[in-house]
């Protein structure tokens, strides 16, 4: 719940940065309904859908990558298998994005 919170909030803040910044609108005419679709993406995809692949799905279909995740930097250097475990996870991550 909170990273759906977070992330809902940081796509709202980042469209809000260019609605002022980049477009340079003035705050009363602010395009209120972009900012819910940004809050509502962030929200649902960024935090519900990525939440679930890299901590339920991604886990199962790439155990190793997990394990290796976790090794301290002289063990990864010597754990060739996890480290293929980790590309694949990332190639597959690139396929659905």
């Amino acid at each position: 719940a909170f990273g759906c919170g977070l992330t809902c909030a940081k796509t709202v803040a980042a469209d809000l940065l260019v609605q002022r910044s980049v477009e340079k609108t003035p705050w009363r005419r602010l395009d209120a309904r972009r900012l819910v679709v940004f809050g509502f993406y962030g929200l649902a995809y960024l935090g519900a859908v990525q939440y679930f692949l890299f901590n339920k799905v991604y886990p199962k279909l790439f155990p190793r990558a997990s394990a290796f995740a976790a090794l301290p930097l002289g063990a990864k250097l010597r754990d060739g298998a996890g480290a293929a475990a980790v590309l694949r996870q990332v190639a597959a991550d690139q396929g659905l994005h």
